[in-house]
């Protein structure tokens, strides 16, 4: 997988296409694969943990909403306003 991006337009491009072509594998999955395909999570080619595909697939949907809460939360002392995420926020024009 290329991690390198020429810009924002270009990450965003590779986001969606990535996203597109994960949608398209996970239609073809079953209650067995899902439940029963045992993953890997690899991190510098050693195994994390392993778990069955709808149990990694929970673990990445949570990180990511974790992950997105953090870099949210950060924006404030950094000068910027925070996103209406879940919401009119303290900083959107609809909270004051």
């Amino acid at each position: 997988m290329e991690l390198s991006f020429s810009g924002s337009a270009d990450a965003v491009a590779k986001m969606k296409q990535s996203s597109a072509n994960l949608e398209s594998r996970l239609k073809n999955v079953d209650e067995a694969t899902w439940a029963g395909t045992k993953t890997q999570f690899l991190v510098d080619d050693h195994v994390h943990f392993e778990a069955p595909l709808g149990f990694t697939a929970w673990i990445l949907l949570f990180d990511i909403i974790h992950h997105r809460g953090q870099l949210s939360s950060y924006l404030r002392p950094m000068g910027g306003r925070h996103p209406d995420i879940y919401g009119p926020s303290g900083d959107s024009e609809a909270s004051h």
